[in-house]
């Protein structure tokens, strides 16, 4: 699994259980440029204006580690702090071996 690999830009420091902790949006197993475009599209919805939109809130628990993210509890909706979450992971690829 690489998640449990030593490097974050291969999916890796993550936890395998959660589901929470790759921001990858778009479902290809990298972060990029669409996955911060899906959540700027996003921007200013508020909880559950979309289906989406829970999988679009985010923020980062542990700041040694920026790219584990969690679900957010806050009620801001989706705003520019996710989508700086999700640049913290930008290029982190866990589409196949490293």
């Amino acid at each position: 699994m690489q998640e449990l690999g030593p490097d974050p830009n291969f999916g890796g420091d993550r936890d395998p259980l959660s589901f929470w902790d790759f921001f990858d949006v778009t479902g290809d197993r990298r972060i990029d440029v669409s996955d911060t475009l899906l959540i700027l599209d996003h921007f200013g919805h508020g909880p559950n204006d979309d289906p989406l939109d829970d999988l679009l809130d985010r923020y980062s628990p542990d700041p040694a580690k920026p790219w584990q993210t969690a679900a957010s509890a806050d009620t801001n909706g989706i705003d520019l702090t996710d989508a700086l979450v999700n640049l913290q992971s930008f290029g982190h690829d866990c589409s196949g071996a490293p």
